[in-house]
């Protein structure tokens, strides 16, 4: 069950709770069910088939034993007509795109077998015939129970093979209690299958609201479950989905930027104005982080307490660095107050950029080198983003600050 767009809880629950089920849904359910639906009658057409034309050409003996002076033109109408109308039928119905156009074409093979079945009935005019009337009902029961064609569908269908069997009933040379027995069982039989069509209509509908309800929510769940419940970002279980997408170890790989930041001396701020400012401190500068982040076209996550880290996939070095350089500035102008600061009477952010072609089993080694270039920009006075020199050098005495690449990729 897929969708173009997201189909909501509260849209399925308003459905079911107006019982939208027993009818047509609204317009963006409908596409969906029928996109889901056609999908299984493709499958369930492609078995019935074979069965389909082994039974009705079967039948053909019972057309020998009641009617045998008209055998051969009903041979003629079953492997001349009848079977090749039924096959092109079949090719048509996988060459449509429409719901409604499928269902058409299904619809046709009812009252193309129909139109044989009264054919030779009305050029009968042996007692006999007045039994051949019986296998209308069959026809009747085959669109609406085996085919389960949408209701409406399914109702004009019936009217159709109603009104052909009327047709050719007002000239038959029959019994007017033969005529009224054969017309109450094939309206009794009509009934009976939409009845049947109805309840079968309803609970595919039903069930497939249902089953969506399940898919939305295991989807809600599954989102919630890699998101930060505090600051809403992505989480460390929806990093390694990331990473799980990446190519595999004998893979070449593809390049990546990662950037590891954490608010300066957040701890202190902790003690200094307490929890409930500290989470609102993160909530602030989740916001910030991820908005910038998404101007370079990268996902941010929340690493653990204080600590964010932001992935930059296709992105070299230099946009890094620009990102990086960003994100620093963007929080600095936050002027959030930071009594405990060693460094500024804000709160600030240092960062660690690191940049590489990775893969499933590499990636944590970019991470690693992010890792160092924080802890170097620790080191080297907080407040700043470094980015080292090596792929994955550690310690502060090979880093190079790189705040002048970035001025001139910003600007």
């Amino acid at each position: 069950m897929h969708a173009e767009t997201q189909t909501t809880l509260s849209e399925i629950e308003d459905t079911l709770s107006r019982k939208g089920w027993r009818g047509v849904f609204p317009p963006h359910l409908e596409q969906t069910y029928q996109r889901d639906m056609g999908k299984v009658r493709e499958r369930a057409v492609r078995r019935a088939l074979l069965p389909t034309l082994v039974i009705y050409n079967l039948l053909l003996v019972t057309d020998i034993a009641l009617l045998p002076q008209t055998a051969k033109v009903a041979a003629l109408l079953h492997f001349a007509v009848v079977t090749p109308g039924l096959l092109l039928l079949y090719f048509l119905y996988f060459r449509l795109e429409g719901y409604l156009q499928r269902q058409v074409a299904e619809a046709a093979i009812p009252v193309l077998i129909c139109a044989q079945t009264l054919t030779v009935m009305a050029l009968n005019t042996a007692p006999n015939a007045g039994y051949y009337q019986y296998f209308i009902p069959l026809i009747l029961l085959f669109s609406n129970v085996n085919q389960r064609l949408d209701t409406r569908v399914a109702g004009a269908t019936s009217l159709v093979i109603l009104l052909m069997y009327l047709g050719v009933l007002i000239f038959q040379n029959m019994l007017p209690e033969q005529k009224l027995a054969g017309l109450s069982f094939i309206v009794v039989s009509s009934y009976l299958g939409h009845a049947a069509n109805l309840r079968a209509q309803r609970d595919s509908r039903y069930g497939f609201l249902m089953r969506l309800r399940e898919n939305v929510r295991l989807r809600a769940a599954e989102t919630d479950a890699m998101l930060d419940q505090m600051t809403g970002l992505g989480n460390r279980r929806y990093l390694a989905n990331f990473v799980s997408r990446l190519p595999q170890a004998d893979g070449e790989g593809c390049p990546v930027s990662a950037i590891l930041m954490d608010i300066d001396f957040f701890k202190a701020y902790n003690d200094l104005y307490g929890h409930g400012r500290g989470d609102d401190c993160i909530k602030t500068v989740a916001e910030v982080i991820d908005g910038t982040s998404r101007l370079f076209s990268g996902t941010a996550v929340r690493y653990g307490g204080e600590e964010f880290l932001i992935v930059l996939p296709e992105t070299d070095k230099a946009a890094a660095i620009a990102c990086a350089e960003a994100i620093r500035v963007a929080v600095e102008d936050l002027s959030i107050e930071h009594g405990s600061s060693q460094i500024s009477p804000f709160v600030t952010v240092s960062l660690g950029v690191a940049s590489g072609t990775v893969n499933t089993e590499t990636f944590q080694l970019l991470i690693a080198s992010a890792d160092a270039s924080l802890y170097a920009a620790k080191a080297g006075g907080r407040n700043r983003f470094m980015a080292l020199d090596g792929e994955a050098p550690a310690g502060a005495q090979r880093v190079t600050p790189a705040i002048a690449l970035a001025k001139r990729v910003l600007h």
